[in-house]
């Protein structure tokens, strides 16, 4: 056998060189014509109804000026100017992090300015959120933005779409799928105007290169490459039994390499699962969360709590950009909660500018007020460091002040989705106000606090001041430490 394959190699591979110059010459270029499909576009009616609910909610209450923002750059985005949409929504972003919907709209100016990379990214993320509402429409633009650059995973997600008879884009999966199926090249998106019942709407085309056997390369290639192929597959057609079985092993090694993985991936995650939910959460009602579904509100009769905020925020936000603006209060929240970590307090949220912690709730003893006092001291040692860099670089200064007010609070999380860690009472009114009536560098205690610190601190008694809506309320400026005071 092996001398009669020897014998006919040579018209073996003659034969198939005819068939690949048949196959070069009969093969002619062509162009896969594009797809325009109103699905590669949001809806106009969704985001019409969007902008509406902004503009007819009213802004009479506190989301207002977040409402108006957004709706400022939705209307951007719909008039189809994505370049100026996404300075918008960058801004609004930055503002107020928690909109969803900005982030949304955010990707989709990306992904029609061929930012593709930036696009998946955020589309992917909202995709994998079960509390945003668009997340199936968020994971097809997602999946758009990746044809280029992930085009096997793409297919398998196209076919799996295709295949739902209860999913959106299942047409447009379909008609997609038939296109990446039977051409190589690239793709992209690009708008373009179509007039439909005399209103001017948007489509995206998805535009091939030549299919990749028409190409002048491959085509050359193909023939040299059939008369090689051919006779390499009959000289080594004796190893072919050989070779299987070493692939079989290589198989079963690597399917049990794979299930090792996989259980190492699943620890890793279930781990980090844990330490997020313990990071958002106090520890104790983690366990709870996790055991029975809720956690309970509990009552601390004597809970310590701090504001800190930055004077002329506002206008600290006109002379920096969004990113520099995100990225210097990062950094200063994060030194924030390397402090109250060492000083065993507990984080309740940043809102803006604001930052809230207090004491007493991880440890009920009377020592917490002090170790509160003392976390605010390094948290202006640290603000005088860093505007002193600050100033060195000509860039706008965080001056911060604090209030500090002691008293009953109650605490823990509502609502069933977005768990937030929260505190009430009339204590944290108190707080806020003494926050207020703050100077710059300066942190204003309340003289319940100031009963518990008083035997550590050296303070200044500036008399009854007025707090909006308290009255006239005894308010005390830390002087300094009685003891020498190390904030490393």
């Amino acid at each position: 056998m092996k001398a009669f394959l020897h014998k006919r190699a040579y018209l073996i591979g003659a034969t198939l060189l005819m068939l690949a110059v048949f196959f070069y010459f009969i093969t002619t270029q062509a162009e896969l014509p594009p797809i325009m499909s109103d699905a590669f576009q949001p809806s106009a009616a969704v985001l019409t109804e969007q902008i509406n609910e902004l503009e007819t909610l009213g802004f009479a209450d506190t989301l207002s000026s977040q409402k108006q923002a957004l709706k400022e750059a939705l209307i951007i985005f719909k008039n189809g100017n994505y370049e100026l949409a996404e300075q918008h929504l960058i801004a609004v972003i930055a503002q107020y992090p928690e909109l969803l919907e900005a982030q949304y709209y955010l990707g989709l100016s990306y992904l029609y300015q061929e930012k593709k990379i930036k696009a998946r990214k955020i589309l992917s993320h909202l995709s994998s959120l079960t509390e945003f509402d668009f997340r199936e429409d968020a994971e097809w633009f997602a999946l758009l933005a990746s044809i280029d650059y992930y085009k096997n995973e793409s297919l398998a997600q196209f076919q799996k779409i295709a295949a739902s008879s209860n999913a959106k884009y299942q047409k447009a999966a379909a008609t997609i799928l038939a296109t990446l199926q039977i051409s190589h090249g690239s793709f992209s998106l690009k708008r373009v105007e179509q007039e439909v019942a005399n209103d001017q709407q948007y489509a995206i085309i998805i535009q091939s290169n030549n299919n990749w056997w028409n190409r002048p390369p491959v085509r050359m290639s193909i023939l040299f490459l059939f008369p090689i192929g051919g006779l390499s597959l009959i000289f080594w057609k004796n190893r072919v039994k050989e070779i299987n079985q070493v692939m079989i092993e290589e198989e079963v090694l690597s399917r049990t390499a794979k299930i090792r993985a996989e259980k190492d991936v699943l620890k890793k995650e279930h781990e980090l699962s844990e330490e997020i939910l313990n990071n958002i959460l106090p520890a104790e009602t983690a366990e709870e969360l996790k055991k029975y579904g809720q956690a309970n509100t509990r009552r601390y009769e004597s809970a310590t709590v701090l504001f800190c905020d930055f004077k002329g925020f506002t206008k600290i936000s006109e002379q920096l950009s969004p990113e520099e603006l995100v990225m210097n209060l990062g950094n200063i929240f994060e030194n924030f909660d390397r402090i109250i970590e060492k000083r065993q307090l507990e984080k309740i949220k940043t809102v803006g500018d604001c930052y809230i912690c207090a004491g007493g709730l991880k440890i009920q003893d009377m020592n917490q007020a002090v170790e509160v006092v003392y976390a605010a001291l390094e948290m202006i040692a640290f603000l005088e460091e860093f505007n002193r860099q600050q100033s060195t670089n000509s860039q706008p200064l965080f001056e911060g002040r604090i209030g500090i007010n002691t008293g009953p609070v109650v605490a823990g999380i509502v609502g069933l989705k977005k768990y937030a860690y929260d505190i009430w009472g009339d204590t944290v009114n108190i707080a806020a106000r003494m926050e207020q009536a703050s100077h710059i560098g300066k942190i204003n205690i309340s003289g319940s606090t100031f009963d518990l610190v008083k035997h550590e601190f050296v303070c200044d008694h500036r008399g009854k001041i007025a707090a909006k809506g308290k009255g006239a309320v005894d308010m005390y400026f830390i002087v300094n430490a009685k003891k020498q005071f190390n904030t490393k």
